[in-house]
């Protein structure tokens, strides 16, 4: 509807409609509120329905949740009720939905987003919508919760144009663009129009151009329009955009527009359009990066890093031409503009635009803005009362002095034509429109006499003139409304309670009856005329109301009625147990008109209407197939559970009543999944099941490329092996990660990835060859998966430095943590332990990596003096030896060497050899005896590898020398092995240098 127009809406078929809702919901509020408050006295419960209705009918957002409100003042006094209503206080049911949804998105407890909250409960919007908004707050657009609820707020205000639920939208810039498609007579013709005004320097600062790129700052909406068309930014909106926003509060966007003959250019490349957001915080540019103002096409935020991948050799270039502008600028182009522009420029602009929702957003821009020129804000406030009075209006321009004369035509319009806006919007309090307040006043008591009463007129001095007009009215055209105000109590209106108890007796019956006037003698002489014209017009509040009891000579013919009109209510009032004979045919309609509440009534289940079930179950499966699965009527009509599902307008249904984990479904499953759209697939975790991850891979594939960051961190779909493998190495989120967040490209398993694994060996490489026990630290998971690249060097950290290992490694036999390789190491330790030191013989392995790995922090423990000392616990055995072949029982003397204390210095050397005691070493006895060195020679291979001594290889891993790569009967490298392995690494060294 052309908003121009709608000076005469209130006089449209539309809005007769809208009354005539209004008045059957508020007859329903006043019979509910007669059930809930016996009252003897029942002008007073209508005149309290009435208000309760008034006050808190706007608060909720649809009918049913304002009746479920009132169904909670049961047991109530009526006293508590005038006290919510003078209070305007009653239990919000936008806080009974926030509590609901809170359960589905526990991270709206986080007092971040309480701003987001507040918003909400803030705006009109109805709250049965609350779910898909915090679906498009938390999915990969993650839009400003702002746009979202003005996006929601005009689907509600014009869903009788658009024919999708606002649930069937995954995307906010989905709606968006079927808001466009709907909404908007013919985009590209609209483009065409305003092609000459957007290449136009005047209103498109060009900072950058080459072959490829052009960097443009656009200074009008239209401006906007045009170059940001094609995506799914806010700023490129026909309807709703929010350009002239983001530039009134100083944010600069630049938008570089990849060119069509480029060969960069690809249309699929979310990247072929980048804005380029920035504020100027002390003068200084700042680049704006989490608030939807630096986004590839897609609305995706980018970063600085992204934004020069992509424009390559170009990006220093136009990163500085985008400094070098911002630098020079004091304000936006668009304030300048709006500054800058004439009366005369501003009419011009207007001549060229055809659609008076453009004009009245244009002119907006210029009467809210502080900038503007005053001349042009005139010519601004004119045209825009003409083109859009409401907005005018809304706007409060008519209450600025220099603006209410443009009001002056469109109120007296409306004191004649529509008296309603003329008192909604306070016309009548202003003198500039005083002159038209007592012809309004006048036309609102005849016309809408209930509006009268509702604006408090009657108790102006100005208008009690027209009060008893508005009276005689209500009683002639409203008068349930004459009995709600309580005017049948007053004398000076008695002439007119005849002829208003007679309009509801026969006008509205169901009034009649709720408000107990039935029941008092004065209208006797009604009651027979009242229950007649309920019984032809509403059969439903005839039995509802159980008037049927009384006057049963009109039963027959309103159970008639209601079987052939409402089958339904029929069933719903259980009348057919009293006419029996309707039913058949009332279920048979049902069956036909109305098979979901043929089933939701369960009449499938009795046996006298069996026989429709069939039928019923055919006509659900083809109608609304969703509700063929959610009342299961499957499980017993299965001849048209194939239907059903061909004729599903949403497959999700089949998947979400899980359907598809029937064994006789699944192949029907499987042949549904292309239809599936690609983000449903893993939201219905159908990833999760064996028989469908196969089926995923192309969306799979469609997600990794369209929402890279929702594959990667909701779904986790690069640990699933069939979907790690659509990975490449290029993969830009996965580079990013690793490059910028080590930890979590660990933590997340991204290293299990087959195109990433060689750069992540190399990683952890890099940590082992940097500090092998940060590499322990890591996750258990990582290091089992590392294990073998890193047992040379936690080998050698366990021979160097064991209270370390032991720290930080699990070495128990059956422990869920432990790494076998590690506990290997560490029982390899403990039986060299148990073979050098006394103190451990008579102990099992077990016991030994027991009592290591349990080491006390007391550094006076004995176990912890033992692991630092081992040279001491070597000269302990010296001194059993030098006892027993001394046949000495005192120790040597304080300072008296014990080499040259020997009497028996070659038994001696002789018995250490043959025990091969590693003491024979450490007093330097195989330089003097080596002919006994042969006794601790073994196998190369059985100890080259327990070594601790490495050199970088060609992967830059640390290895062993080439030089100790010689034949294994080499006696010298046996040696030379021996002792690094026992810890005397330096005579190893000079060992080493005589076969390097």
């Amino acid at each position: 509807m052309n908003r121009f127009n709608q000076l005469n809406f209130f006089h449209s078929e539309s809005f007769l409609k809208e009354a005539a809702r209004i008045s059957a919901e508020k007859q329903e509020n006043r019979d509910l509120f007669s059930e809930i408050f016996s009252t003897k006295d029942p002008g007073l419960v209508i005149s309290i329905a009435d208000q309760f209705y008034s006050v808190f009918r706007k608060t909720f957002g649809d009918k049913e949740e304002y009746f479920a409100a009132a169904q909670s003042l049961k047991g109530s006094q009526i006293g508590s009720v005038i006290r919510q209503i003078r209070n305007n206080k009653i239990a919000d049911p936008k806080e009974a939905k926030l509590e609901e949804i809170t359960k589905s998105y526990p991270q709206l407890k986080d007092p971040q987003y309480s701003d987001n909250i507040k918003a909400l409960k803030e705006s009109e919007v109805n709250p049965s919508h609350y779910n898909w908004i915090f679906k498009m707050l938390f999915n990969e657009e993650a839009d400003p919760i702002e746009e979202i609820i003005k996006a929601v707020y005009f689907y509600q205000r014009n869903q009788s144009e658009l024919e999708r639920p606002l649930e069937s939208f995954e995307l906010l810039s989905e709606l968006r663009s079927y808001f466009d498609e709907k909404l908007a007579s013919n985009k590209e013709y609209y483009y065409s129009k305003i092609e000459k005004h957007a290449l136009d320097p005047k209103y498109t600062d060009y900072i950058y151009q080459s072959d490829n790129f052009v960097t443009v700052l656009s200074g009008t909406t239209q401006s906007s329009q045009y170059w940001a068309r094609g995506t799914t930014w806010c700023t490129g909106y026909l309807e709703g955009n929010q350009f002239a926003n983001y530039s009134s509060k100083n944010i600069y966007l630049y938008y570089v527009v990849t060119k069509q003959d480029s060969e960069l250019f690809k249309k699929s490349n979310p990247m072929r359009k980048i804005s380029i957001g920035y504020v100027k915080a002390g003068g200084k540019p700042q680049l704006l990066t989490k608030e939807n103002a630096t986004v590839n096409a897609d609305n995706h935020n980018l970063s600085l890093n992204q934004i020069q991948e992509y424009l390559g050799s170009e990006a220093d270039s136009i990163i500085s031409a985008i400094y070098a502008d911002l630098n020079g600028r004091e304000d936006t182009k668009f304030n300048e503009i709006i500054a800058e522009t004439t009366p005369e420029e501003l009419e011009r602009q207007l001549a060229e635009i055809n659609d008076d929702s453009q004009i009245a957003s244009i002119l907006l821009q210029f009467t809210q803005n502080n900038v503007a020129r005053a001349d042009t804000k005139r010519v601004a406030a004119k045209n825009l009362v003409e083109k859009s009075p409401r907005d005018f209006f809304d706007y409060g321009l008519h209450k600025l002095p220099e603006y209410a004369e443009f009001g002056i035509p469109t109120a007296k319009n409306w004191a004649e034509k529509s008296p309603y806006d003329f008192f909604r919007y306070g016309l009548g309090t202003l003198p500039e429109y005083a002159e038209f307040k007592i012809p309004a006043a006048k036309n609102l008591a005849e016309k809408n006499p209930f509006v009268f009463f509702d604006y408090g007129l009657h108790e102006l001095s100005a208008y009690k003139a027209f009060r008893t007009l508005a009276v005689k009215n209500l009683a002639e055209k409203s008068p349930s409304d004459f009995f709600s105000r309580g005017f049948n109590r007053l004398p000076e209106y008695e002439e007119f309670r005849a002829i208003a108890i007679k309009n509801l007796a026969e006008k509205s019956p169901s009034y009649f009856f709720s408000r107990g006037f039935n029941r008092l003698p004065e209208y006797e002489e009604f009651r027979a005329i009242a229950a007649k014209s309920l019984a032809e017009k509403s059969p439903y509040n005839f039995f509802k109301l159980k008037v049927y009891q009384k006057y049963e000579e009109f039963g027959a013919a309103a159970a008639k009625s209601l079987a052939e009109e409402g089958p339904y209510n029929f069933f719903k009032l259980k009348v057919y147990q009293k006419y029996e004979e309707f039913g058949a045919a009332a279920a048979k309609s049902l069956a036909e008109e109305d098979p979901y509440n043929f089933f939701h009534h369960g009449l499938h289940k009795l046996s006298e209407y069996e026989e429709f079930g069939a039928a019923a179950a055919k006509n659900l499966a083809e109608k609304s197939p969703y509700n063929f699965f959610k009342l299961k009527v499957y499980q017993k009509y299965e001849e048209s559970t194939k239907a059903a599902t061909e004729n599903l307008y949403d497959v999700n249904v089949f998947f979400e009543h899980k359907l598809h984990t029937y064994a006789e479904y699944k192949k029907l499953g499987i042949s549904l999944i292309p239809s599936l759209p690609y983000r449903n697939f893993f939201e219905l975790r159908l990833h999760k099941d064996p028989d469908f991850i196969r089926a995923g891979i192309n969306k799979a594939e469609l997600l990794l490329e369209n929402a890279p960051q929702v594959f990667f961190d909701r779904y986790h779909l690069h640990t699933i092996p069939v979907y790690a493998e659509l990975i490449g190495p290029k993969n830009d989120y996965v580079k990013n990660i690793f490059e910028n967040d080590i930890e979590k490209f660990f933590q997340e398993e991204f290293y299990k990835i087959p195109a990433f694994q060689s750069v992540a060996k190399k990683a952890i490489i890099e940590i082992l060859n940097r500090d092998v026990i940060e590499f322990l630290r890591l996750d258990n998971d990582v290091i089992r998966y590392f294990v073998n690249l890193s047992l040379p060097k936690v080998r050698y950290l366990l021979y160097n430095n064991p209270k370390d290992f032991f720290e930080n490694t699990y070495i128990y036999a059956g422990d869920k943590y432990t790494i076998p390789e590690y506990y290997e190491l560490a029982r390899e330790y403990a039986e060299n332990l148990k073979n050098k030191k006394s103190l451990f013989k008579n102990m099992n392995i077990d016991e030994i990596l027991n009592n290591l790995n349990n080491i006390s922090n007391d550094p006076y423990s004995e176990l912890e003096f033992i692991k630092k000392n081992i040279n001491n616990i070597a000269k302990e055995e010296l001194y059993k030896y030098y006892k027993t072949l001394s046949n000495k029982d005192e120790d040597p003397p304080n300072g008296y060497t014990l080499y040259d204390a020997m009497e028996y210095m070659s038994e001696f050397a002789e018995a250490l050899a043959e025990n091969r005691n590693p003491v024979f070493f450490d007093l330097g006895l195989n330089k003097e005896y080596p002919e006994l060195v042969h006794h601790f020679e073994e196998p190369v291979g059985s100890r080259i590898d327990n070594m601790g001594y490495f050199e970088p290889d060609e992967e830059g891993y640390e290895t062993f020398p080439s030089a100790i790569q010689t034949p294994k009967d080499s006696k010298l490298q046996s040696l030379e092995a021996w002792l690094r392995t026992n810890g005397f690494r330096r005579e190893a060294k000079e060992l080493s240098t005589l076969f390097c």
